[in-house]
């Protein structure tokens, strides 16, 4: 039996066989640990200071522009010194009162020291009560901390979901890829909820988020092993072969060759050609991932909240909101997460665009009752508008998570430093274009005054695109559940692409 195993035909029944999934698990974890760490510290870092998508979209223009030219684990390395520039930042220019808050910043009692929009439209419309140059220093490192901080996250989300793929087979390569998204969700969860609880003081609560991101760094540069596919991409045949052999556990590099041929055969194709054969796959992902702005709403936007998030007043506590938010979105990653890999990436799009529009059906209702008197169980109102909130997120993050995965294993090589930017770029535009819409300002409707049926028709809208999503994911995104990157490159690219998809 030790002759078949050796021999690369592992049937699970010797030690031999348990020693080597033993070697290959210890050399996948290397990888999974380093990059969670640093998405960790990126979503903390961007809660604190980096709203504004813009920078976001910097982010993945620049990891676009070097992900193929440095590899992944460098492109993702480069978030944690732009974690630290924004840290240090928001350390020295943090909001408060007490004697050693430096001496440009003045502002106005009561700002919350992480509501980084107020901040922003102070220093930049020269409202805070500093003079001449102070105001233009202040409002100029506010948005160099912004900037870094979205441009952190924005670096090494992408960078991390492609990498993870590429190191995975099919069998639990859907999970993988859904742990970055759980953490980035996480990183940002605890940066709230350590300023809702202020058991930390500002400054110190923004420095604690870099000890993840530093940890990450080096266990990145130590233990994570490089891209196979970006070692293909650079014709480092030889050093692939041992990637490979250290990936799967065998001892002998010549066990595997059949997977190094793969790989290296499905590069050459996609250097050659940019979307041949079945391009349906790529370009619908594009479509869901530019298309979620359209499926989703500003949950937590700071100026219309209670008016557009929770109509009904007094609104429930606002640390109570973030954690549905937060809550609903971790528990949504983990459902995906443990059924990705069993269900398929269809049917969890389905039920996400159902769920979020039975949501934003309800949260559409409570609007239209805007104005009127509140009902007798007002209590019981507010908590069914929260449910739906954190219903809401829960969609809106399974959605967000499944889309980028679709992306990560239908991209060729040579789309995947241009697709994401798109993809971003379709995403901020279509956001700021539902924002101008929400608030009235094509049709110059006072929202404040008359905008009640407005605001409630907003919603439903969504709710019927997010059925419309829900048809179109049924009736064309194809399955890419268990199916390694060299078979789906045959099956949406390859020459012979009906042939292999019926044989496989």
């Amino acid at each position: 039996m030790t002759a078949v195993c050796c021999a690369g035909r592992c049937l699970g029944c010797c030690s031999c066989c348990g020693s080597r999934r033993a070697r290959s698990r210890r050399a996948r974890a290397r990888a999974v640990l380093p990059v969670l760490l640093v998405l960790l510290g990126a979503g903390y870092t961007a809660a604190w200071g980096g709203a504004w998508a813009g920078w976001r979209l910097a982010g993945v223009a620049l990891g676009g522009a070097l992900f193929d030219a440095l590899g992944r684990r460098p492109v993702i390395a480069l978030s944690v010194p732009l974690q630290v520039v924004a840290a240090l930042l928001h350390a020295l220019l943090v909001v408060q009162e007490d004697a050693n808050a430096p001496a440009v910043i003045q502002h106005d009692p009561g700002t919350p020291h992480w509501n980084q929009t107020a901040e922003l439209e102070e220093a930049v419309n020269g409202t805070a009560a500093v003079a001449g140059a102070g105001a233009t220093l202040y409002g100029g490192a506010l948005l160099a901390r912004s900037a870094c901080a979205g441009a952190a996250l924005g670096v090494a989300l992408p960078a991390t979901l492609f990498y993870l793929s590429e190191l995975w087979r099919g069998p639990r390569r859907g999970a993988v890829c859904c742990a970055p998204a759980i953490a980035v969700v996480a990183g940002r969860t605890l940066a709230h909820g350590l300023s809702a609880a202020g058991v930390l003081g500002p400054r110190l609560a923004a420095l604690v988020g870099l000890a993840p991101g530093l940890l990450g760094l080096l266990l990145l540069l130590l233990l994570a092993p490089p891209s196979p596919y970006w070692l293909a991409f650079r014709g480092r045949e030889v050093v692939l072969s041992r990637a490979i052999a250290r990936l799967r556990g065998l001892r002998d590099e010549r066990l595997a060759r059949n997977e190094v041929d793969d790989v290296v055969e499905t590069v050459r194709e996609q250097r050659s050609s940019l979307c041949a054969g079945n391009s349906r796959g790529p370009f619908l992902a594009l479509l869901l991932v530019g298309a979620l702005p359209l499926a989703g709403v500003a949950l937590l936007d700071e100026k219309h909240r209670p008016a557009v998030l929770l109509p009904l007043a007094p609104a429930p506590p606002d640390w109570l909101v973030r954690a549905a938010h937060g809550g609903g979105a971790l528990l949504a990653l983990a459902v995906v997460a443990a059924l990705v890999d069993r269900c398929g990436r269809r049917p969890l799009l389905v039920a996400a665009c159902l769920a979020l529009a039975a949501a934003q059906a309800t949260l559409g209702y409570f609007h239209y009752f805007l104005g009127t008197p509140v009902p007798a169980h007002a209590a019981l109102a507010w908590y069914i508008t929260l449910g739906a909130v954190g219903l809401a997120a829960l969609a809106e993050a399974s959605l967000s998570a499944l889309a980028w995965l679709v992306l990560a294993e239908v991209l060729p090589m040579r789309s995947k430093a241009v697709i994401p930017t798109v993809a971003v770029l379709l995403d901020m535009l279509v956001q700021f274009c539902l924002d101008a819409v929400r608030l009235g300002l094509p049709l110059g409707v006072d929202v404040q005054e008359d905008g009640r049926l407005w605001l409630a028709a907003w919603c439903w809208a969504h709710a019927l695109w997010c059925l419309l999503l829900a048809l179109i994911v049924a009736a064309l995104l194809p399955e890419t559940r268990g199916f390694s990157l060299a078979q789906l490159h045959e099956i949406f690219r390859g020459p012979n692409r009906q042939n292999q998809q019926t044989r496989l």
